[in-house]
């Protein structure tokens, strides 16, 4: 048979303390002596006992449990953030429901309304299509959220090309939103400068249907382009669907092309991986015959072959992030309303000096 739950007021009798003090050294506070400290620490080991975190939710307010809605967790990107977030939140003493909206709006406002019931501290949202003006953001106790690469299309003047804070309030609806997205434009503008150094082009642009984020990048090819004084043939930029199979199918009408271009600059790495198997397919040494690029630097793009030149993106540190707003709006903090995170150009196999004609 079973001992029956212990107290903190068994807690108190053994350590020979109030049960007051046993609150305080419970909840971190730092009215608490070294000694007395001490003393409920060994209480608590000596009996076993566990904080009920139900009650201590219905006094603080607060279930130390936070959510994160991504398009998909099988997205090598988005676990990658995931991860980042959850190492945060581990930190702190949060736990965290993940899920997947799988790009469906009556899914994720399921969701949001669950994660709503289950009274969670914050929300961190990956690629909402819902832009921040939302319905379930209203209230009298509207929750933290914080939206990571939000696919709500913003006018171009909205859009940062440099990195950093955006101007307080910039974006956020009410107090304690947060933006958090990857500086699509510059790393698109490094991708294509780095092709016309190696002399390309004829370089081929493979976007995402419905995606805001392939729409920077496409911007930022095009002013790349624009500022070395390259025309850009049209019939080159093909908008499709998101993955590799897509990314092979429209690699495949570029690539059977007369004349073919002699590079793609893929919407993200898993495009550039079904570019790749196009180029194999047809026969085409790359990079000898075509240079493929993509974006992220997912984990697997170091270990294609030929490894893949992107974009990598700080996914890690994007949930890290993440975590930290939710923190810092738990706190009574206002975090930054929109942060753009720079991201860096690595160079492997899959670019080369364009062909010779």
């Amino acid at each position: 048979m079973h001992d029956r739950q212990r107290t903190s007021s068994d807690v108190a009798r053994y350590a020979g303390l109030s049960v007051a003090t046993v609150s305080r050294v419970i909840h971190d506070s730092p009215r608490v002596s070294l000694e007395a400290r001490r003393r409920v620490e060994e209480a608590i080991a000596a009996l076993g006992y566990t904080p009920n975190a139900l009650a201590r939710g219905l006094v603080t307010r607060t279930t130390r449990t936070i959510a994160v809605l991504v398009s998909s967790i099988a997205d090598p990107f988005w676990a990658e953030v995931i991860r980042g977030i959850e190492d945060r939140a581990v930190e702190a003493g949060y736990a965290a429901f993940i899920a997947s909206s799988y790009e469906d709006g009556r899914r994720e406002e399921k969701a949001i309304s669950l994660f709503r019931q289950k009274r969670v501290d914050g929300i961190v949202i990956g690629a909402s299509s819902r832009g921040p003006e939302v319905p379930w953001q209203r209230g009298v106790h509207p929750i933290p959220v914080v939206f990571i690469n939000n696919e709500h299309v913003e006018p171009e003047d909205q859009v940062p090309i440099s990195a950093g804070v955006g101007a307080e309030g910039e974006y956020a609806t009410f107090s304690q939103t947060c933006r958090i997205a990857g500086d699509d434009r510059r790393g698109a503008r490094m991708l294509t400068d780095h092709l016309l150094a190696l002399g390309h082009r004829r370089i081929a642009y493979i976007s995402a249907r419905g995606r805001a984020s392939s729409l920077r990048r496409l911007r930022g090819f095009r002013q790349a382009m624009e500022e070395a004084g390259q025309p850009i043939d049209e019939s080159l930029v093909i908008t499709g669907d998101e993955g590799a199979n897509a990314g092979e199918l429209i690699a495949f009408r570029l690539l059977t092309r007369v004349p073919l271009p002699t590079a793609l600059l893929c919407y993200d790495d898993m495009t550039a991986l079904g570019a790749l198997r196009a180029a194999r397919a047809l026969n085409l040494r790359c990079p000898r015959d075509i240079s493929v690029v993509g974006f992220d630097d997912i984990p697997i793009a170091a270990y294609l072959d030929p490894s893949l030149t992107t974009v990598r993106q700080p996914m890690h540190e994007m949930g890290v992030r993440a975590m930290q707003a939710l923190l810092q709006a738990g706190r009574g903090e206002r975090p930054p309303s929109w942060e753009v995170m720079p991201g860096e150009l690595v160079v492997r196999d899959s670019s080369g000096p364009a062909p010779v004609e």
